[in-house]
């Protein structure tokens, strides 16, 4: 259903003549600049940077395995602030609505396989010339099902100090 959705939203966005639409995931917790920074880069599609929530400390960025015709993890550099990416998840996306009119929305995120919603996305924009990038700078935390928010190097914040302070807390917990 989630592709179902995202298709209603693109289309609304669309005919409310927005210039972008912005996913935000149900267990992401962005920072308070988050949308800023990836607006000031006026680019077609862009994403904050964040880490599985399994308890891993893999970046939700892949490349594409032309020998296995797959997706699979990468560990990019994530030095640079602006990295281009073959895909990476949707949950803190930004996408220029202009691009979403050269496409099917009730396809654009259809499942096919092992690939969900976003490796779909990913994969259409890209065969149609259009490149993906990821802030690394938008860090963007993801709750885990324990409740901790995991940032990069896999230390967690507690929701409640995240309430307690309305953002990310610099201290590890």
């Amino acid at each position: 259903f989630v592709s179902q959705a995202r298709a209603q939203i693109a289309h609304a966005a669309i005919e409310n003549g927005s210039d972008y639409l912005f996913f935000l995931g149900e267990d992401i917790v962005p920072e308070e600049d988050t949308l800023l920074k990836l607006l000031s880069h006026d680019l077609d599609i862009v994403s904050g940077l964040y880490y599985v929530r399994h308890g891993f400390t893999l970046p939700m960025v892949y490349d594409f395995d032309e020998k296995r015709r797959r997706y699979v993890f990468t560990v990019k550099d994530l030095s640079k602030p602006l990295v281009e990416v073959d895909a990476c998840g949707m949950d803190c996306m930004l996408i220029r609505t202009s691009i979403l009119k050269e496409f099917d929305l009730g396809r654009l995120w259809e499942w096919h396989g092992y690939m969900g919603d976003d490796m779909t996305f990913c994969t259409q924009v890209r065969r149609k010339g259009h490149k993906i990038y990821l802030d690394t700078t938008a860090k963007v935390g993801h709750i885990q099902q324990e409740k901790r928010i995991l940032p990069e190097d896999g230390k967690g914040f507690t929701l409640y100090d995240l309430r307690r302070k309305g953002r990310w807390l610099r201290t590890r917990t």
